[in-house]
């Protein structure tokens, strides 16, 4: 059985991961104390995918009503000496027949040696489910983890921003990216 982290961390802590691990383009459009602020009410929902056993008997009803409500609640677990991962069963789309595994938070930044760790740990948490991969956020380049395909790169920024042509650092504006209109607005 894989390692779970007995005590789960605060969403202020799972606030600080996240925000040590996004993109240093994006650490100038909000200030980090707001910025926390914002993350620590988004990672309260995390927390509550790991706790709430009524919300994981609603999930695996729809998803996965052969497993225990038990088995879809998310996992706080130590994939290394100095590394923890919150991995949340997942369907691409809401689709029951493309399941697979998300790891949302890591409490450090992503290294290419911490793939395969992470990978055997989705299988070992969630295998049952078959999903058929694992998804890692991270905000470094394409290519800086191997062979590792990407799912998919997210540019968010504000939208006077997007508007302005090539982002701080970058060379083309919008390459590769994609506006997602069910972003949180708080960030325009």
């Amino acid at each position: 059985m894989n390692p779970v982290v007995s005590d789960l961390a605060a969403a202020g802590q799972l606030a600080e991961y996240a925000l040590a691990g996004q993109h240093r383009l994006t650490r100038h459009w909000v200030d980090d104390e707001h910025r926390l602020r914002l993350l620590a009410g988004e990672r309260a929902d995390d927390l509550r995918l790991a706790t709430d056993l009524d919300l994981a008997r609603a999930r695996a009803a729809r998803f996965a009503p052969d497993h225990a409500a038990g088995a879809m609640l998310d996992r706080w677990v130590a994939a290394g000496d100095d590394l923890s991962v919150m991995l949340s069963m997942r369907y691409e789309g809401g689709n029951v027949d493309k399941p697979f595994v998300d790891g949302s938070i890591v409490s450090r930044g992503l290294q290419a040696r911490d793939v395969a760790g992470l990978a055997e740990m989705a299988v070992e948490t969630f295998g049952a489910f078959g999903p058929a991969y694992l998804r890692l956020w991270s905000a470094e380049p394409t290519g800086a983890f191997g062979d590792v395909g990407a799912d998919k790169r997210f540019l968010a920024a504000p939208i006077r921003a997007l508007r302005g042509g090539p982002a701080e650092g970058t060379s083309e504006a919008g390459s590769g990216s994609r506006w997602q209109p069910d972003r949180p607005p708080d960030l325009a």
